[in-house]
C-alpha cells in the first residue's frame, strides 16, 4: 500500500476523521465482508475505514461521500451471495430476499453479519440508495 499525505487543515479529511465509532464500526464490517483484514478491536475499525475513506476521498474529490457510498452497497451486494445466494433488498421498513420479507429475527442476524446492530439500520441503509 501507498503511504497516504493529508492536510489536515482540509474540512473533508477533518470530516473523515471527526467520524464516531458508532459510524465506523458498519462500514468497517462491511469492508471486512467486502474482503478486507481489519482486526475485530474498535481502535483497527476506525483507522482502517479513515485510511479507506480518506483514499476514496483523495481518488474521487467531492464526489467522495457518493462514491464510498456506492462502493460499500456493492460489497454489501457482493458479500450477500457469500451468505445467502439472492441479494437483499430494502422495501417498506423490512428486509426482503426472493420477493419475501425477511422475519425480524433472521432479519437481525443478517443485519449484523454486515455490522449493524439490528435489521432496522441496515434497512435504512440499503434504503439510501
Amino acid at each position: 500500500m501507498s503511504r497516504i499525505t493529508i492536510d489536515t487543515e482540509d474540512p473533508e479529511i477533518r470530516a473523515i476523521l471527526g467520524l464516531m465509532c458508532f459510524t465506523t464500526g458498519p462500514i468497517a464490517h462491511t469492508l471486512r465482508a467486502g474482503g478486507q483484514e481489519i482486526p475485530t478491536k474498535i481502535e483497527a475499525e476506525q483507522t482502517a475505514v479513515f485510511i479507506w475513506l480518506i483514499r476514496v476521498y483523495q481518488e474521487h474529490g467531492s464526489e467522495w461521500r457518493a462514491r464510498a457510498d456506492e462502493l460499500l452497497r456493492r460489497m454489501t451486494n457482493d458479500a450477500a451471495p457469500n451468505e445467502h445466494p439472492e441479494k437483499i433488498t430494502a422495501r417498506d421498513g423490512l428486509l426482503w430476499r426472493d420477493g419475501k420479507s425477511i422475519p425480524l429475527p433472521d432479519a437481525d442476524d443478517i443485519a449484523r453479519r454486515f455490522g449493524f446492530q439490528h435489521a432496522e439500520q441496515f434497512v435504512r441503509y440499503l434504503a439510501k440508495g
